[in-house]
């Protein structure tokens, strides 16, 4: 059963603790905030497939932060794909553009997305998704590691992160 990876904003957007000053958030309702993570286009949204054991999540995270212009934090959501089908969600196989080709073929985009979806997702997400952070030192082993593995192009990396690494 495939597990779902989707990068977010910031994860502390979608913690369901109420922080000081947050009074006004009723328990269990999402800051609007957290839809910035859901941002659609064209009406889609982009995940990544994990393996049940995780063992191509480093990689996973290793080339979508290759494809970013510089070296950041990287704050995803992981959920089991059975448990959104209820939704009505409908993937659709299209590779992403990162560095690693075999990454993305492991890419797919939520698509069909109305704002019903949207919400109903986001709501999902905050209630029973896995939320993580992969520091910047972290990423950046990732990425060193994906080059010298050869699953990484460099000739694909923009020329500001390269610069950034090195």
């Amino acid at each position: 059963m495939p597990l779902l990876l989707r990068e977010v904003n910031n994860i502390r957007w979608w913690d369901s603790q109420r922080n000081l000053g947050e009074e006004w958030l009723k328990e269990g309702e999402l800051r609007s905030d957290a839809l910035k993570s859901l941002r659609s286009k064209d009406n889609k949204v982009s995940v990544f497939l994990i393996e049940d054991d995780a063992s191509n999540l480093d990689r996973i995270l290793a080339a979508f932060a290759a494809s970013r212009q510089e070296l950041n934090d990287v704050d995803f959501a992981i959920v089991d794909f059975e448990d959104v089908k209820p939704l009505g969600l409908e993937l659709r196989d299209d590779d992403a553009d990162t560095p690693d080709s075999t990454v993305n073929a492991w890419h797919r985009d939520i698509v069909h997305l109305s704002a019903t979806k949207v919400l109903a997702l986001a709501n999902y997400l905050q209630s029973k998704a896995h939320f993580c952070r992969r520091r910047e030192r972290h990423i950046h082993k990732l990425i060193m590691e994906g080059i010298a593995a050869g699953h990484i192009d460099k000739g694909l990396m923009r020329t500001e992160l390269l610069k950034e690494l090195a």
